[in-house]
């Protein structure tokens, strides 16, 4: 074999072995997670290894022209580096299959529909739920083990939802989490990053707001002296769209999907304590008047759509013994007479919190009855002590109680004038509870 052979075989093994490490593909921690949808952009968010900045490829699901995008933010943690990609410039009402590095199999992100003036709005769907505990033996309390498993989250993925919807209490912050940021962003780290859930984040859009556990200690408030750091951490985990208010006003944020609106409230950053005398302090707040003026507005601005879900992580409607807006009657009274004196048709309330599902219904005189659909939980354990208190609530619909692990899932459907949601609760086992259909026609004021 002559000496220039062997000389360039040896050069070719060792650029081959210089190549290696740089073409490796990086390893992805968790997701991709499409959140935030618009006709023509997106959010997708993941969480790489450290210096790792991937491109991202996507065509339409139907075949097309490949793209890539480079992500627009990087946000370096403890574990990996959180990245943020937004293409652009996508074609409405279209389905996409994106590509990243690593990734054994592509996954499927969507842009609204541009139907106003043109077509009937889109049928869609989306689950929701709240209370996700997952056991981490070292930082939980001792005896049996709070999390109730994660196998529902194969039901979760398979359900063919457009979005899910988080309530709040989707991370719980341990005592050894909340007293530091090192601490906080360990546990959303941890959760986000957590096996069980990564064939769940590419399934669907995730769209989210918090409760106490995600914000702080248990039923924590604005003085909590680690609220930034957790406000951080919640907001480097989610994609969510923008709220057009400043950021230290709180996570709320606002979307519309198909042709419903959502309202995604902040029920701790501007809370006062509960253990404030209203009678003292009767202006008492859960949301802050910054907040309810930007909902006020957003209600009016969106006052034609069919359906307007107002999410919140605690029940609003319910008058119960557990940081009820019963303390805070100056919000509830508010937003109350608002939808009255405007003539606000088709509100819905979402929420989580209460370690059960429900829907209730709340009869007003002159006026549509509300409606409010609470579904709890998703991993934790059931609040035995509260269903017992609550066993005979007039104002729970007849068997829509569900106590065990669950999530809802709502459909909308129909024609432009004839929209209809079905609600359903599904349990950890993908067996539904029960259903009930509302129809907007029936959610308009008399003569409004």
């Amino acid at each position: 074999m002559n000496r220039a052979f062997l000389f360039f075989l040896g050069f070719m093994t060792l650029a081959a072995c210089t190549r290696g490490p740089e073409t490796q593909a990086p390893r992805i921690l968790a997701g991709p997670m499409p959140g935030w949808s618009g006709h023509r952009q997106v959010e997708i968010w993941v969480m790489v290894e450290q210096g790792a900045r991937p491109a991202l490829s996507y065509r339409p699901a139907a075949g097309g022209a490949e793209a890539t995008a480079l992500p627009v933010a990087e946000e370096p943690g403890t574990l990996g580096t959180v990245l943020r990609y937004r293409p652009a410039l996508l074609d409405p009402g279209t389905v996409y299959e994106g590509r990243l590095p690593g990734l054994e199999k592509p996954f499927r992100f969507q842009t609204q529909a541009d139907w106003p003036y043109k077509t009937d709005p889109p049928a869609f769907s989306f689950i929701m739920g709240s209370c996700l505990y997952l056991n981490d033996p070292p930082y939980d309390r001792p005896g049996k083990p709070y999390g109730q498993g994660e196998g529902i989250f194969t039901h979760m993925a398979r359900t063919g939802a457009d979005f899910m919807l988080w309530l709040g209490d989707n991370t719980y912050l341990r005592p050894a989490d909340w007293t530091s940021p090192a601490g906080i962003r360990y546990r959303f780290e941890w959760e986000k990053t957590h096996p069980d859930l990564q064939a769940f984040w590419p399934s669907m859009h995730h769209l989210a707001t918090w409760d106490d556990h995600d914000f702080g200690p248990n039923d924590a408030s604005k003085s909590y002296a680690f609220r930034d750091a957790s406000t951080a951490e919640f907001r480097r985990h989610w994609a969510n769209p923008p709220s057009g208010l400043p950021p230290e006003a709180g996570i709320m944020s606002t979307f519309v999907w198909g042709d419903c609106l959502f309202v995604l409230l902040d029920n701790r950053s501007n809370r006062d304590a509960n253990g404030l005398d209203v009678k003292i302090h009767p202006g008492k707040t859960q949301l802050g008047t910054a907040q309810i003026e930007w909902l006020e507005q957003t209600l009016l601005e969106h006052k034609s759509a069919p359906f307007k879900f107002i999410v919140l992580g605690g029940q609003f409607l319910k008058d119960h013994n557990y940081e009820s807006f019963k303390n805070y009657p100056a919000d509830r009274i508010r937003l109350l007479g608002f939808l009255e004196r405007h003539q606000i048709g088709g509100v819905v309330f979402l929420s989580g919190d209460r370690h059960f599902t429900e829907l209730r219904r709340v009869e007003r005189n002159g006026s549509y009855p509300l409606h409010e659909l609470t579904s709890s939980p998703v991993g934790s354990g059931v609040a035995a002590r509260a269903l017992q208190e609550e066993k005979d609530d007039p104002q729970r619909m007849p068997g829509t109680l569900v106590d065990t692990q669950n999530f809802c899932k709502i459909e909308v459907t129909g024609p432009r004038l004839e929209r209809v949601l079905v609600m359903r609760s599904i349990d950890k086992e993908g067996k539904e509870r029960w259903s009930h259909e509302l129809r907007a026609a029936d959610l308009v004021v008399p003569g409004g």
